[in-house]
């Protein structure tokens, strides 16, 4: 769900309702394989369920420097603008169609997972780890508008689809080689 801008007002309205705990049911982390944005969800409830006063925004900020190191601008706006996309369709809930997610939009969203991956270039040679680890976080996200293109726009890595099992296998390939940093 978008609902990431909702948990400071929920967790104030338990605190100003007298509650002592609380036991969130929500995103689970089962493995390091899950996308900025359920690790955000996380991030937001642990952080607000400790302190109400916190600033969503702040935290989100803090979040994306984190998680993206020097690409979390061109990160955020990816983020910012699907959130803005999924709020402006249906209160948050998209269908996988043409009127929700346009082709320019993805093919926008996946510039700016491009840019990041070139903001990022620099830690290849000063720390190779924290680029690996980003690298990942980056390509996990470009996952979705790439799923996105092959599905509604019949079109991937800017191809047009002829035969849609190869761009199936293709596709499995990125995300393989994404689960396991490794072509196979």
């Amino acid at each position: 769900e978008n609902n990431y801008f909702a948990y400071a007002d929920l967790y104030k309205t338990f605190v100003d309702m007298g509650a002592k705990w609380i036991f969130h049911q929500g995103a689970q982390v089962r493995s390091d394989k899950n996308t900025a944005f359920c690790q955000l969800k996380l991030y937001l409830n642990s952080k607000l369920g400790w302190d109400t006063s916190l600033k969503e925004e702040d935290l989100v900020n803090e979040f994306f420097d984190g998680y993206f190191g020097v690409a979390s601008t061109s990160m955020r706006r990816y983020f910012d603008e699907i959130y803005d996309t999924l709020e402006a369709f249906n209160g948050g809930v998209g269908k996988l169609n043409r009127n929700c997610f346009k082709y320019e939009d993805l093919t926008r969203w996946l510039g700016y997972c491009e840019q990041a991956l070139l903001d990022i270039e620099p830690l290849k040679q000063t720390d190779k780890v924290r680029y690996q680890t980003i690298k990942k976080n980056i390509e996990c996200e470009m996952l979705s508008p790439r799923y996105l293109l092959i599905r509604l726009y019949k079109e991937y890595k800017g191809e047009e689809i002829v035969g849609v099992d190869s761009i199936k296998d293709l596709f499995i390939d990125d995300f393989i080689h994404w689960l396991t940093n490794k072509r196979p």
